[in-house]
């Protein structure tokens, strides 16, 4: 692995990176009691809800009952975080919000730690980055998972780098790790199913061992990221005949091919017909949500699915793409969400921005000038997502430096990943999922920038 030189950190940027670090932690906790207001039941409760915590907590008070006698929407993780964090520091769920700000902390640290073998003190700057991005603090002080699955996505890939220059016994519990560490996202979130497919790739790609220990390398970490998702399926087919790890999986794939024919044929979103159209091939199939079949609505929903990639297949992968540019396109979206808009009018009393806007925060700060903090924030989240975004591209420029080449497979690794996943249903939500990566990109056009400059500064010099 390439070091940076030893000027470039020392004991002297250790203080100023947890000086900074803490600073930040102590002003989102600020933030959190200023307007968060635990202290006010009826005001904290709708703080930290949205519109999907509901399931999160009903599958978290029914663990606390133990009552497991039906399936779940829902992944265990998270649900079980809930649990053990809700009566944490007094409050109702202040403990969980709290612990939630020390993680994204934590992560922040993890993300210098990645870059400080490759860039020394620039790599501060990723920690700054990620803890000011708005939707991953507005998110944190919801009761949703995206802080703590990040914070697994962000220690697999810490210590995939690790796996560079390791021994043979090192090489091969760091691979072990990884696939603990990816399952335990795995039961937090489960859009990291299939992230295992990026590390196998980075062990072959930038590991420089033998090709049997890259093998049984990546065969370790797979079938480790495997046992929860075989666990799960297990018990749910044993327990309601339902082979999937909840009850979203089949219900979400067929939404999400609805979503994309919908788009093609009609050229607009109508979630509400989605959800109607949905529950009209369940009642077409003979399927009672009173006595509900679980084995029935998922074949249901797996072949409707099945008919629609058959008949949308190039459809499909093509929205898959170029909804992808929607996860940056913070400016409209954050007007939406600042005035309680969104594109679909029978869920603006779901989505309103009582509920989901980000830019509240920035509403009450301003107090009643409206405008002024509408402006404010749509440029504060239009120059962040921009910032992101030219770093991004610059550090592309490198790729042919072999130094820098599996940081930027990981930073466009992940979000290739996460965007190809979520596809047309791209929002802000979603972009926490590869928000951190582009974070670490920044450092490295901060580098590359100084590259130029220096390098131009230079040649002035020498000219004259």
């Amino acid at each position: 692995m390439i070091y940076a030189p030893p000027r470039e950190w020392d004991d002297k940027y250790t203080k100023i990176l947890l000086t900074i670090t803490i600073s930040l932690l102590a002003l989102r906790i600020v933030l959190v009691c200023i307007f968060g207001q635990p202290w006010e039941a009826e005001h904290w409760l709708k703080w930290v809800y949205t519109s999907d915590t509901r399931t999160y907590v009903e599958m978290s008070e029914d663990l606390a009952d133990g009552d497991l006698d039906r399936p779940h929407k829902r992944i265990l993780g998270y649900p079980l975080f809930l649990l053990l964090t809700k009566n944490l520091l007094g409050w109702t769920w202040f403990g969980t919000i709290i612990l939630q700000q020390i993680i994204a902390a934590i992560s922040g640290l993890l993300l210098v730690l990645i870059l400080i073998p490759f860039l020394g003190r620039l790599a501060i700057w990723a920690c700054v980055f990620f803890l000011i991005e708005p939707y991953s603090f507005f998110f944190s002080v919801n009761l949703q998972p995206e802080t703590v699955f990040v914070f697994t996505q962000i220690l697999a890939t810490y210590l995939v780098f690790k796996l560079i220059g390791a021994p043979l016994k090192k090489y091969l519990l760091l691979s072990a790790a990884i696939g603990a560490i990816i399952a335990a996202g795995v039961f937090v979130h489960g859009i990291l199913m299939f992230s295992f497919l990026g590390f196998v790739i980075f062990i072959f790609l930038f590991t420089k061992v033998k090709l049997w220990e890259k093998i049984t390398a990546a065969i370790l970490l797979v079938l480790i990221v495997q046992i929860p998702i075989w666990a799960m399926t297990r018990y749910n087919y044993r327990h309601f005949n339902m082979k999937s790890i909840c009850t979203q999986t089949s219900r979400e794939k067929c939404g999400r091919f609805l979503v994309i024919r919908q788009l093609e044929t009609q050229g607009f979103l109508n979630v509400k017909a989605i959800w109607n159209e949905r529950k009209i091939i369940l009642k077409e199939a003979g399927y009672d949500e009173e006595h509900p079949d679980w084995a029935l609505r998922d074949s249901v929903y797996n072949d409707f699915s099945s008919k629609l990639i058959k008949e949308y297949f190039w459809d499909i992968i093509k929205h898959q793409f170029i909804h992808a540019h929607l996860f940056l396109n913070l400016g409209s979206q954050a007007f939406k969400e600042f005035v309680g808009l969104t594109t679909d009018p029978d869920l603006e009393s779901d989505l309103s921005l009582q509920n989901m806007g980000v830019g509240r925060l920035f509403k009450v700060l301003l107090g009643r000038f409206d405008c002024i903090s509408v402006t404010i924030y749509i440029l504060f989240a239009m120059s962040y997502s921009l910032i992101l975004v030219l770093s991004w591209l610059l550090s592309l420029t490198l790729i042919r430096n072999r130094q820098f080449q599996p940081l930027i497979y990981i930073i466009t690794g992940w979000f290739f990943y996460i965007a190809m996943l979520i596809g047309p249903l791209a929002q802000g939500r979603y972009r926490i999922g590869f928000v951190w990566a582009l974070c670490l990109s920044v450092p490295i056009a901060f580098y590359r920038l100084k590259a130029i400059l220096f390098s131009r500064s230079t040649k002035d010099i020498r000219s004259k």
